[in-house]
């Protein structure tokens, strides 16, 4: 089984009554072939639920309002800008290199997406803004949030979800600062600013977001891409990568394999479960251990169809522990032998 918790990166851990969840969602069973489990930690999890409870519950966008969302291709931002689509909004990406505005703009449906790093950015944010902004989903601060300020309409809202650029500052008054700048904006046009606490929102509404995002998610409704670190000792590196804007989706380290990636239904789990050994098996075993058998596995339907049906594991990489596996490259809905 796998279960969402908030134990962190450890091997064993306690949940129940009287177990702090820190805030954060409540433990749950997940389910594999609804979606990869990684998906609990970013569209159908905390991020998913960031973006639900600052645009739909804070800021209650209506048809045809313009939402501006920072940060557009992170794990926040691409769920924000699709959510907007659904109700019917104009959106309105920021992010950086041009491959993640080509995403945000060709795969997650954005009307337009404009680089910060363009030189003449301010003129091209305000081209895109033709009616002005309703909407502010604030991830990042600095020099975007200065652009965004001269085009917000009297009574828009903006949700406070972070301030990216400006982690690394260390005068402790980052939030006033930010208020300051807009604070004649906002009481000349009677801005509603929302500091998002998304824990403020889990008891009332974790399993009304959870119901509608899986719904979203098989209708095709909602994309999502992640970026995903192998190994615990890349988590610093993955971490520093993500505030300076170098990630590209939602951020993970993957620290053990993910049974949903190695199959798309029962059956194969079925016969993954009998044939891959788990690390403490093979720590039991010792080091040299090797599965009781390698007979060649039959592939599931899926990956038939796909690469024609005489397929068979045959023609597959063999593999010695699952340690061996390159995710990236192993194609979903594979039997693997492993020898």
């Amino acid at each position: 089984d796998y279960l969402f918790n908030t134990n962190g990166w450890q091997t064993f851990g306690v949940t129940g009554e009287g177990v702090t969840n820190f805030g954060y969602m409540f433990p749950r069973k997940l389910d594999p072939a609804a979606a990869p489990v990684s998906a609990a930690l970013g569209v159908l999890g905390m991020l998913g639920l960031t973006a639900y409870a600052g645009l739909y519950l804070q800021c209650e966008p209506s048809p045809g309002e313009t939402v501006i969302v920072s940060a557009a291709s992170g794990g926040v931002g691409q769920i924000v800008g699709q959510l907007a689509r659904l109700r019917g909004c104009r959106v309105v990406g920021v992010a950086g290199r041009a491959e993640k505005c080509a995403f945000v703009k060709g795969e997650l449906g954005f009307d337009a997406c404009v680089s910060h790093l363009a030189p003449d950015f301010r003129e091209q944010l305000k081209a895109a803004c033709p009616d002005g902004a309703d909407i502010y989903f604030e991830n990042v601060g600095g020099s975007v949030y200065e652009a965004v300020l001269p085009l917000l309409n009297p009574k828009s809202r903006i949700t406070l979800c972070g301030l990216a650029s400006q982690y690394g500052s260390m005068d402790g008054y980052i939030m006033e600062a930010w208020r300051q700048t807009g604070a004649p904006v906002f009481s000349r046009l009677g801005v509603n600013v929302k500091p998002l606490f998304v824990g403020d929102f889990v008891a009332s509404h974790q399993d009304t977001f959870l119901a509608q995002m899986a719904g979203w998610l098989r209708s095709g409704h909602i994309h999502f891409r992640e970026d995903v670190s192998l190994g615990l000792p890349s988590a610093p590196a993955a971490f520093g990568a993500m505030l300076a804007g170098n990630n590209f989706g939602k951020t993970l380290v993957k620290v053990s394999p993910d049974g949903a990636r190695l199959s798309a239904c029962g059956k194969c789990n079925a016969l993954f479960s009998r044939i891959l050994l788990s690390r403490h098996e093979r720590r039991r075993r010792g080091a040299g251990c090797r599965a009781e058998s390698r007979a060649p596995l039959q592939l599931c339907f899926d990956f038939r169809n796909k690469y024609g049906a005489s397929s068979n594991a045959n023609n597959l990489p063999t593999i010695r522990h699952l340690s061996d596996l390159d995710y990236g490259s192993i194609p979903i809905s594979t039997g693997i032998p492993i020898n």
